[in-house]
């Protein structure tokens, strides 16, 4: 089976009622954006939905998970539009999306080293959040590279087939990370951002309790969805194995770079958080990867995969 370097121009890419929703969902997006850029909006909600003992179903926990099956579920359909198999996209997730928490909750936790070495019992506490996207990025890009690779399926298709549906899964968690706070941005000076009253709430400092900070996270859903509409444009038109992949790296990594300056973190070097240094990094290597591949497009527009070895999960 071969794998295309694009997705047909004909044909919908998504069935009517995925298009209608996944607009609404913009639409949405777009106002709160409007609304929390003119008015604080307090939430009061507790990032705990309900507990069952020691146990604890957080809006963060379930947004992950929403988010994962989305995905999932829309790079299977966008594999098979390009001559590969949605069954080894469900058995590939396994690795990508388990490789990926590692490798998020890894990041974070080296990051965070000061509070979880003397925490340590918190480092497994995935479920009050703390997933460093960049860490997951690579670890699940790691895991997916040694699937295809394991399997015989050509890499650069893979790619290009799950980037749209990672990268609609991060816009769903994000909704979590709302409501957890754990992510908010630095406080406004003024009357407009997120008010966060619940005392559950995992804010990145105390002092950004009933204050209104920026709110990031809504921020990064709305460029998110953005990027996502670039990449259909990318995946329609331009024939370079890899292009809607390194278009969604380079493309995160421009958003992360701008948006952090609303976050208040540690600067890493030259006057930069650690986000932006990674997000540079990262757009450096896309753009030297696309003009290779762009370059030997002809060379891997024939490759094939082997018919003998199936997909194991």
């Amino acid at each position: 089976m071969s794998g295309s370097s694009s997705i047909p121009s004909r044909g919908s890419l998504l069935p009517r009622w995925a298009t209608i929703v996944l607009a609404l969902y913009g639409v949405v997006v777009l106002a709160a954006i409007v609304v929390t850029s003119l008015f604080a909006v307090e939430i009061d909600m507790d990032p705990v939905i309900v507990r069952l003992g020691p146990l604890a179903l957080r809006w963060y926990s379930l947004m992950i998970m929403l988010g994962v099956m989305v995905g999932v579920w829309l790079s299977g359909r966008f594999a098979e539009r390009r001559g590969i198999s949605a069954d080894d996209v469900y058995s590939a997730a396994f690795w990508i999306v388990g490789g990926g928490i590692v490798g998020a909750r890894l990041a974070h936790v080296i990051d965070r080293w000061d509070f979880y070495s003397a925490n340590p019992m918190r480092m497994l506490a995935i479920h009050e959040g703390g997933l460093a996207i960049w860490g997951g990025v690579i670890a699940g890009g790691i895991a997916g590279w040694w699937f295809t690779r394991r399997n015989g399926i050509p890499f650069w298709p893979f790619a290009d087939s799950v980037a749209h549906g990672t990268l609609l899964g991060q816009a769903i968690g994000r909704f979590g990370c709302i409501v957890n706070g754990d992510v908010a941005g630095m406080p406004t000076g003024g009357d407009m951002g997120f008010i966060y009253t619940n005392p559950n709430a995992l804010l990145p400092k105390a002092e950004y309790f009933n204050t209104a900070p920026h709110a990031y996270p809504l921020y990064e859903m709305g460029l998110d969805l953005a990027l996502f509409g670039l990449m259909f444009l990318v995946a329609r038109r331009v024939r370079v194995p890899g292009a809607v992949f390194l278009t969604y790296c380079a493309g995160y990594s421009l958003i992360r770079f701008l948006l952090t300056f609303v976050r208040e973190e540690e600067r890493f070097l030259f006057g930069l958080q650690q986000a932006q240094i990674i997000s540079i990094l990262v757009i450096v290597v896309a753009a030297y990867l696309y003009f290779y591949l762009r370059d030997h497009a002809a060379a891997l527009r024939t490759q094939t995969r082997p018919a003998a070895t199936p997909a194991t999960s």
